[in-house]
């Protein structure tokens, strides 16, 4: 007798999958003899299957949506995988090959490999910072070493040199600014509209008007100008103030401070609301 076999799959009317092995028997001359048959309900395995092929498929579009670099890394700096970003994005970074070594110079890769091991040994994400030459420009990079097991992390690499450059232009910005206040033969001053008026900003200025230093005014908070304030000129000038301020106008008011020392200095101050 010689047996023909197949297998089949089927889903049927309750959506319960199930596999068929089909045996056909024939005599010597081929007839058929008969046909045996063994099902079994695979259920369980299509839906595990369905479930990891959806799993994967997110997986796949979740990477494939990151614009950044994706390294799986070894204690050792082995590159296990390389997904570089698609689209141009891909352009900001360098692919790597079989180690951390073909990218990075030897201080950077030191920096990595120790994070590395806080990571695996701490199993909590490490965070850090370089700057690195890529394709003749100096770049900002941030990386995220996240671990994945006992003896490999997941390493995401963004390039923030944008970030960086605004975030130095500000700063330079800031400084620009504060070194013009300074050099202003009075005092600059903003605050948030309150029954004291906070000071957010106070120029060095006001140490010379009024006998304490700015930083009395503004990051420690022991000091409110309202305070110094002339208590007959309190009233008029705050109430002037605020009936400019809300009429949306430039204010000028002349008014008294009291200096440290005791004595009455003049003001006169001229002011615009800033509004949101």
């Amino acid at each position: 007798h010689y047996p023909l076999r197949r297998q089949r799959q089927m889903c049927i009317r309750d959506r319960r999958w199930q596999q068929w092995t089909d045996q056909a028997i024939y005599d010597s001359n081929h007839i058929l003899l008969e046909l045996q048959a063994v099902g079994r309900d695979i259920t369980d395995r299509k839906l595990a299957e369905l479930e990891l092929r959806q799993s994967e498929a997110r997986n796949r579009a979740i990477v494939n949506a990151i614009p950044d670099l994706l390294l799986q890394v070894q204690p050792d700096g082995t590159c296990l995988d390389c997904m570089m970003p698609k689209g141009k994005e891909a352009k900001l970074y360098l692919p790597v090959q079989q180690h951390l070594s073909e990218i990075l110079p030897p201080e950077i890769l030191a920096t990595q490999l120790n994070a590395i091991q806080r990571a695996l040994a701490s199993q909590q994400v490490q965070i850090q910072e370089h700057q690195i030459m890529k394709r003749g420009r100096l770049c900002h990079e941030e990386v995220r070493i996240s671990p994945l097991s006992a003896d490999q992390v997941l390493m995401l690499v963004q390039d923030v040199s944008d970030r960086k450059l605004a975030e130095i232009a500000l700063q330079q910005s800031e400084e620009r600014y504060r070194m013009l206040v300074n050099n202003i033969p009075g005092v600059v001053f903003r605050g948030r509209r309150s029954q004291e008026w906070h000071a957010e900003f106070l120029s060095n200025g006001i140490e010379k008007l009024i006998g304490y230093p700015a930083a009395d005014f503004t990051d420690l908070n022991l000091r409110t100008l309202s305070d110094y304030i002339y208590v007959d000129d309190q009233v008029r000038i705050l109430d002037q103030i605020r009936a400019q301020i809300a009429d949306r106008q430039f204010y000028e008011v002349e008014y008294r401070l009291i200096h440290a020392d005791g004595s009455l200095r003049w003001i006169y101050e001229k002011g615009q609301p800033t509004l949101k």
